[in-house]
């Protein structure tokens, strides 16, 4: 049996940490039941993660890590110096959601309402453009605020908009770009 590496044992609990909050109600999100699900000893993830909040606080560094390779990812994608490269790979990168970035909102929802901090926290974070997209910054603002309100109203549990209305939405932001 190989063993593995610190890094690979806690992305192991982290991973184990998300599917047992998509799969079971936030109250059985205890260290007890992470561990099992990782199939590692309370010990190891006492090791790894000395309290449910530094738990929290890798699953939100680990959240914001796939989302910065996402956004690199969208802008290769676009042609360098042509204005609103920036806003079109966000939007891209918004809308096109991957069923890992699913998961991660539903977990981030069930959690909202057992550490209120997690927002705090999600909320505090600079990803905000420059006005360097070759946009007007107001509209290149827009365009970022519109998609992070999206994203916050699905994890805040907030009246989801129907697929039309996403698609309508989108389509409006592309064309500001």
């Amino acid at each position: 049996m190989t063993k593995k590496t610190p890094q690979e044992t806690r992305q192991k609990l982290i991973n184990a940490a998300l599917s047992l909050l998509v799969q079971a109600d936030a109250n059985h999100f205890t260290l007890d039941a992470i561990a099992l699900e990782a199939n590692v000893s309370k010990g190891g993830l006492l090791h790894h993660f000395p309290t449910k909040e530094s738990l929290l606080k890798a699953i939100i560094e680990y959240s914001e890590q796939l989302w910065y390779e996402r956004l690199a990812h969208e802008i290769e994608q676009e042609p360098e110096g042509v204005p609103g490269r920036w806003c079109r790979a966000y939007i891209r990168a918004t809308f096109d959601s991957t069923q890992q970035d699913k998961d991660l909102n539903v977990a981030f929802a069930k959690l909202r309402n057992l550490y209120a901090e997690l927002l705090v926290t999600l909320e505090n974070k600079q990803w905000r453009t420059t006005s360097d997209d070759g946009l007007p910054a107001g509209r290149a603002l827009m365009i970022q605020l519109t998609c992070d309100g999206i994203w916050f109203a699905e994890i805040a549990g907030a009246a989801p908009l129907s697929a039309q209305e996403i698609a309508l939405v989108r389509s409006e932001l592309e064309r500001l770009t």
